[in-house]
């Protein structure tokens, strides 16, 4: 199975093969631990917490199947998702800014640290 981005497709031509489609394909199944189209093996428990800003904002949306609320004091929210690809997971965490914190899986927040230390110094010209 493969995924296209669409808008990276630049033309087309014909092999004169045709493809057939699996009948117990399912996409709902193919990417339900997905946060996106990204797969991978396994699955990670990715725990988030926003602060009371964000809080509000992400108890609106339904993100995720397995998605998770777990409220906590002063407004803010964990969020518990059961992913199998970190990629897009770390995307959408950094989409929050300084509204929102992985506090796991491990490997998450080790990417997370390194990524945020890698904007500290395009942004600031230096290691902070």
């Amino acid at each position: 199975m493969r995924t296209f981005a669409l808008p990276r497709i630049s033309g087309i031509e014909g092999t004169g093969r045709h493809f057939q489609r699996d009948p117990d394909f399912s996409p709902q199944r193919y990417f339900g631990e997905s946060l996106g189209v990204l797969r991978g093996e396994g699955t990670a428990l990715v725990r988030i917490r926003f602060d009371a800003y964000a809080a509000a904002l992400v108890r609106e949306r339904f993100w995720h199947n397995s998605q998770v609320f777990l409220e906590k004091p002063d407004g803010e929210l964990e969020l518990e998702l059961r992913l199998s690809h970190l990629d897009e997971a770390m995307r959408w965490a950094l989409s929050w800014g300084e509204h929102a914190c992985v506090l796991s899986p491990p490997e998450l927040v080790e990417t997370m640290q390194k990524t945020v230390r890698h904007m500290t110094t395009a942004y600031c010209g230096q290691d902070s």
